[in-house]
């Protein structure tokens, strides 16, 4: 992380594409109160993706952070729930990740997280086997 003197504004880097640096003269002075890792993990969660994701979560806000990943989502408080916003390549790995959570939800986008979460579900059914009493 760090300031970015062409884009004017603190930037996450990664090393491997560094191709090369020069050193300057020009410094700047870390802002008062920076959260290294809040800027990192949100500039992790918010990473372009093939997918925009938003799900609202029926629970409130310190039981989401509980259950999820920090880097993979935004929380935001609605209400009486949290939208949480991401972004994926992956639905069906998705899909799987809102099956586990222990509260209802609402897939608000994109339609085909819907698709998957369905898939995810009958093939966890089909997997399954009952009991003859």
């Amino acid at each position: 992380i760090g300031f970015c003197h062409l884009r004017k504004a603190i930037r996450s880097f990664r090393l491997d594409r560094v191709e090369s640096v020069q050193p300057q003269s020009r410094q700047f002075k870390k802002p008062s109160k920076f959260d290294v890792i809040g800027y990192l993990t949100n500039s992790i969660a918010t990473l372009p993706r093939k997918f925009t994701i938003e799900v609202l979560l029926k629970t409130n806000l310190e039981s989401a952070r509980r259950e999820l990943f920090q880097a993979i989502d935004i929380l935001e408080p609605l209400g009486d729930a949290v939208l949480l916003r991401s972004q994926a390549d992956d639905l069906d790995w998705f899909a799987r990740e809102l099956a586990r959570l222990p509260w209802p939800f609402e897939i608000r986008k994109p339609a085909a997280l819907s698709h998957a979460l369905n898939f995810h579900a009958q093939a966890l059914l089909s997997r399954s086997t009952q009991s003859q009493i």
